[in-house]
């Protein structure tokens, strides 16, 4: 055999026997749920793009569920998958046949969970959830997930910025219901699910998810538009009292970032002007402000998917603001608070900052806090008017009193005078010989 030959097979030898000590070995923790047989079951059973499973996708579901229970039972880590891009949307929807039955590991939000109805001799399966995710810094479509146990903390119904890790199967394209943005959503059956809800101050909010805020823009984009529905939302969902604590506890963190407060306890923190000068690092975070509201208007929200139907914006001047208002928009506002533009009511609002507003004033473009919340605290106050017309009332009535008690204390001594008069002019006994003289 010729010396070129021998060295081309040693060279084939050594390649193949370097492939087999590299991928012979399997990992422990590679799902042994992607299987060529799974994965040929899959592709005959499954058809994308309907709203419903049918019969022989409903089964071949619940014996992948019990299947992934069993090996999240088994599996030491989730790690060797690693995390997925945000674009895992975009890849299952462009590549399903091609990604169906593989198994991913994928960061993001639970937003809304519903229990499904089971039937009887499912696997033993006696509980089945969907939920709605988001994948992080996603372009806000979203994941459908089945599962059969939710974790402790996450409930049937809206949960709103809970964060974590799932790792599912791809099952299918399903199809949404109307109104959504995208008409269709890749379907994973859930082996296990890690949420961990936020306990910052920003309640849920981070950094990330401002990123797409420009401040020095007047207008607001679709991501922002989004953004900005969902902090109101938020806001809604958060005890109000719960948002004032956590205020108050970003303004004493605030007040300690700053020299000009140092040893000096009693100096008053102007609120509006630190957060005018350090915006970026209010981001999300809740902030209270007291001032006069000199406008209210109330007008329908925007198209949104977070059920925000109404909107109350209020033009609130601080004192520390030198003329310069803030914008607060909220979901509610306390009974018979007044619409309008010419109105003078002391309020306390406490919300999210969302962004530095650009409005046109008659000099120049001018950037406001624009503030996101759900309520506000207001002390009525009365008109000038109503004020005149009690002072008026009053002090007539008191007039009137007066009148009344000199007058009474008057008769009453002229009543007394005439009556000691008559008692000096009555003689001590009756003269009837005067009296006959008299009649005489």
């Amino acid at each position: 055999m010729p010396l070129s030959i021998r060295f081309m097979l040693l060279s084939l030898l050594s390649t193949l026997f370097f492939s087999l000590s590299l991928y012979g070995e399997v990992p422990k923790n590679v799902p042994k749920i992607e299987s060529h047989s799974r994965q040929k079951q899959l592709q005959k059973t499954i058809k994308d793009r309907t709203l419903k499973l049918s019969p022989e996708e409903t089964t071949l579901q619940f014996q992948i569920l019990k299947e992934l229970k069993k090996q999240a039972e088994e599996r030491e880590s989730t790690d060797a998958l690693g995390i997925e891009k945000p674009e895992i949307f975009q890849k299952l929807m462009k590549f399903p046949e091609r990604n169906r039955g593989k198994l991913f590991r994928i960061e993001g939000e639970i937003r809304h969970v519903t229990k499904l109805s089971v039937d009887k001799n499912n696997q033993g399966i006696t509980s089945l959830f969907r939920i709605v995710f988001y994948p992080s810094r996603s372009e806000r479509l979203p994941l459908l997930l089945v599962c059969t146990s939710l974790p402790k903390g996450v409930v049937e119904g809206e949960n709103f910025f809970w964060e974590g890790t799932v790792v599912g199967l791809f099952f299918k394209i399903s199809l949404l219901p109307e109104g959504r943005k995208s008409s269709a959503a890749p379907l994973l059956l859930l082996e296990s699910i890690s949420p961990e809800q936020k306990t910052n101050l920003a309640m849920g909010l981070s950094s990330e998810h401002f990123s797409v805020i420009n401040h020095k823009s007047k207008k607001m984009g679709a991501a922002e538009s989004d953004l900005y529905y969902r902090v109101l939302q938020l806001a809604q969902t958060v005890p109000y009292k719960k948002q004032v604590v956590a205020a108050r506890q970003f303004g004493k963190i605030s007040r300690a970032k700053r020299p000009r407060y140092r040893n000096k306890p009693k100096l008053s923190f102007a609120t509006y002007y630190d957060l005018f000068k350090h915006y970026k690092e209010y981001e999300g975070k809740p902030v209270t402000l007291k001032g006069v509201v000199r406008e209210h208007k109330q007008y329908p929200a925007g198209k949104n998917d977070y059920g925000i139907t109404t909107l109350h914006e209020l033009w609130v001047f601080n004192e520390d603001a030198q003329h310069n208002p803030a914008v607060f928009i909220c979901t509610t506002v306390p009974d018979d608070f007044p619409i309008g533009k010419e109105i003078t009511e002391m309020v306390e609002v406490t919300g999210f900052f969302f962004k530095m507003y650009g409005y046109q004033a008659e000099d120049n473009t001018r950037r406001i806090p624009l503030l996101l919340g759900r309520t506000f605290q207001w002390s009525p106050t009365e008109s000038p008017s109503a004020k005149t017309d009690w002072r008026w009332v009053a002090s007539v009535a008191v007039l009137f009193s007066l009148i009344l008690f000199t007058l009474w204390r008057t008769r009453r001594r002229d009543k007394a005078y005439q009556a000691k008069r008559a008692e000096k002019e009555m003689p001590e006994k009756i003269d009837f010989k005067n009296l006959e003289e008299d009649m005489e």
